[in-house]
């Protein structure tokens, strides 16, 4: 039966990852979903199947300084470069997911307030086939999430711009059509190049995000909440490594907090005190 595949059977098989066995049971489960909604079944097996648990790997990201530089290879004189720009920014400076920042409109962003909703994802199957959907990866995915005031301005100066070229809904759009992943991993790839920092997917944009904030001592909760997970927990377990020196920067932090000098005179007797050292 399908909802029998375990591991065990994985490994019986072929000697693949976990990473890899959850992709083949995501592939799969979308396929059925598909036959589901053309009538083919009436319901997704596979929705009884739970993914592997995997080992937590140290997300790879760029540090704000790396990313600094990609951004100073940017000519944003360019059309197309202010859009890259643009782009990329709003990516590390909200830590969106990028099917959220895809099914990005204009009228989700409120320039006065400096607040962005995040309501939607887009499921892109290609240019002519997609659709913007009122739904997150989790519940706790929608949600408002605050703007610098920085990046507000370079987004309403894009808007500007691109309202001379096209009419668009969409606020990452060239010309009216929707935003692919491909994409933007094209461009990750061709500026990390120029800038000579390794390369990252557009993943490792949310997760520099969120690295950054951990460093900079925001607590745990407000950025499990900007990021839009499910739980703490979550979070924790993917950005364990921003954490590897906080027992360091605790002991820095109670480093003379206290006052060594004692009493100035002795205020009990310790001659009277029963101790037993055995």
């Amino acid at each position: 039966m399908t909802w029998k595949i375990t591991k065990s059977n994985y490994r019986k098989i072929k000697k693949i990852s976990d990473s890899y066995a959850n992709t083949i049971l995501a592939l799969l489960k979308k396929s059925l979903n598909r036959a589901v909604t053309r009538e083919f079944l009436d319901r997704n097996v596979m929705d009884k199947v739970k993914r592997f648990k995997q080992d937590p790997k140290e997300a790879e990201i760029w540090t704000l300084e790396q990313f600094q530089k990609v951004l100073d290879q940017i000519y944003i004189q360019d059309y197309k470069q202010n859009f890259h720009y643009c782009l990329l920014l709003t990516l590390f400076m909200t830590g969106c997911r990028i099917g959220e920042l895809q099914a990005l409109y204009w009228e989700n962003i409120n320039f006065t307030k400096g607040r962005i909703d995040i309501f939607y994802t887009l499921d892109y199957k290609n240019r002519q086939e997609w659709s913007r959907e009122f739904k997150t990866k989790t519940k706790s995915g929608k949600r408002t999430i605050a703007l610098d005031s920085e990046t507000l301005k370079v987004l309403r100066r894009w808007q500007r711009r691109q309202s001379k070229h096209c009419q668009s809904n969409f606020v990452f759009s060239l010309d009216g059509n929707p935003l692919t992943v491909a994409t933007v991993n094209n461009l990750l790839k061709r500026y990390a190049n120029l800038a000579n920092v390794p390369p990252i997917k557009v993943h490792g944009l949310r997760h520099s995000h969120a690295s950054y904030l951990l460093e900079q001592g925001i607590s745990i909760a407000s950025v499990s909440k900007n990021l839009g997970h499910s739980s703490i927990n979550i979070t924790l377990g993917v950005y364990a490594h921003a954490y590897k020196n906080a027992d360091e920067k605790i002991a820095e932090e109670l480093t003379g907090i206290i006052n060594q000098k004692g009493s100035i005179e002795n205020k009990v007797k310790t001659s009277s005190w029963k101790c037993n050292l055995e």
